[in-house]
């Protein structure tokens, strides 16, 4: 439970080639849960900065600087789930864990779904929340790393890289034009989806089926590449699992991004699609360690 920390807990990493201490920003309206979890967090070593509401910490600017996002979700004004996704339509990555003292299905299916690390139910461990920072720093590495590549893919289908680069990326690639019909894919996006899609015939996806973490149906016209080529902005932080003509299914993160011509004309969009199966059974392990305080 949350107190004083353990010794374990304390020998948390920050990670080689980090150049300053991770911000930690918590989210809670609870001000004696929110002082105790600030504690404990920079028991850990880390900065810590928190904010009453969601809406406090909208209007603080630090999200940006944020390396992980610790919110609760019953909150007055705006809830947690509703913060994530507020971050998520404009484009920030930041890695959220949502707490909660009366967790249900909806919510956590609905939390992860929109890219949360981990939703932990009230008491939770310290060795749940160690965990938690430890995923969010590496997390956050991975997506800045990500980020660059797509920005390198979208400026070859630009032409202003040669597309020979993308062939090569060892990350799963395709493209489609404006109306979600498949123009290009990489060996990677082929090895992932496990078959080679019908080009200027499949639509927004070359995954055989795809489904919500939840197990039920996404259908292709509602899958994030759907979302971002009908909304007309890039779609961050989204997960989802793609299934194989051969039954196995992969859950990934994709990196969706419109694309405009000179004139500013949605011309199409180019997606990188993420395998995060190594990340999933990580969350697998930790919730048998856990028992239910990690859900």
């Amino acid at each position: 439970m949350i107190g004083s920390p353990s010794e374990s807990a304390r020998q948390l990493p920050f990670g080689a080639g980090m150049s300053k201490v991770p911000l930690i920003s918590i989210v809670d309206d609870d001000e004696l849960a929110r002082d105790g979890l600030s504690e404990l967090v920079e028991s850990f070593g880390y900065e810590v900065i928190s904010f009453p509401s969601a809406e406090h910490f909208l209007q603080s600017g630090v999200f940006a600087e944020t390396t992980c996002l610790i919110t609760d979700v019953q909150m007055p004004g705006l809830s947690g789930l509703e913060l994530q996704e507020v971050l998520q339509a404009q484009g920030n990555q930041t890695p959220v864990t949502v707490i909660t003292g009366y967790p249900n299905e909806k919510d956590r299916t609905r939390a992860l779904e929109n890219g949360a690390i981990a939703y932990l139910s009230k008491p939770f461990t310290e060795q749940a929340l160690v965990e938690c920072m430890t995923v969010a720093i590496k997390l956050r590495s991975t997506l800045a790393r990500h980020t660059a590549q797509i920005e390198q893919v979208t400026n070859s289908f630009d032409g202003i890289a040669p597309r020979q680069l993308i062939d090569s990326l060892p990350a799963a690639i395709y493209a489609t034009d404006s109306k979600g019909y498949i123009t290009y894919f990489n060996d990677a996006a082929t090895a992932f989806w496990g078959r080679r899609p019908a080009l200027h015939s499949d639509q927004w996806c070359g995954s055989w089926r795809l489904y919500r973490l939840d197990g039920t149906p996404l259908p292709h016209d509602q899958c994030p590449m759907a979302t971002a080529l009908k909304q007309g902005r890039p779609i961050r932080g989204r997960q989802a699992i793609a299934e194989r003509p051969d039954g196995t299914r992969v859950p990934f993160m994709p990196f969706p991004t419109p694309l405009y011509d000179s004139l500013g004309a949605l011309v199409g969009a180019v997606n990188m699609l993420i395998d995060i199966s190594e990340r999933q059974h990580s969350a697998t392990e930790a919730r048998g360690a856990h028992g239910h305080n990690l859900i």
